[in-house]
């Protein structure tokens, strides 16, 4: 049980890293195709 709670938390830290990756990246791509 504490295995997968664990394995859910590295998830949900993985995810907020991608999405502070991603967000600027994308606000990057925006501003280059206009």
């Amino acid at each position: 049980m504490n295995n997968v709670h664990s394995e859910n938390q590295s998830t949900k830290r993985a995810i907020q890293l991608a999405s502070g990756v991603l967000v600027p990246l994308e606000k990057v791509t925006v501003i280059l195709s206009q």
